[in-house]
């Protein structure tokens, strides 16, 4: 894994064991360009989100407010979960995939449509406030 780590210049962030440990967060933009610290809660309508007071976030650095796909790390560094909206982080703890698509040239025989089609049930499925 290290070796594909390199290969790609990526970095693995150990996920976060205990999310609530700290009410605070480091937010960091989708680009890397910014960063800054944010206060979260437990939103017991919606399991495995979080809810971001975005009201008080700090920019620490650049000049961006939250919003999807940024990523979210406890203050230790582990990786808390990534924005799925400006309010919510979706929280991680399971990379076990739903749905698997091979790459190649025979794509017809995986029945792509269907897996498409459960994925995009999966999220008009979600609560309004998590779309």
């Amino acid at each position: 894994m290290e070796e594909q780590m390199t290969a790609l210049g990526a970095k693995a962030y150990p996920l976060a064991a205990d999310p609530f440990k700290f009410p605070e967060a480091v937010l960091v933009n989708g680009g890397g360009k910014g960063y800054g610290e944010v206060g979260f809660k437990l939103d017991a309508s919606q399991p495995g989100f979080v809810r971001v007071d975005n009201r008080i976030f700090k920019r620490i650095f650049g000049d961006f407010s939250p919003s999807r796909g940024d990523l979210v790390f406890s203050k230790t560094g582990e990786l808390l979960g990534i924005m799925v909206n400006s309010d919510y982080c979706a929280l991680l703890g399971n990379f076990t995939p739903a749905k698997t698509m091979k790459t190649g040239d025979d794509v017809k025989t995986q029945v792509t449509s269907q897996i498409l089609d459960d994925l995009s049930a999966r999220y008009r499925a979600l609560p309004l406030p998590l779309q």
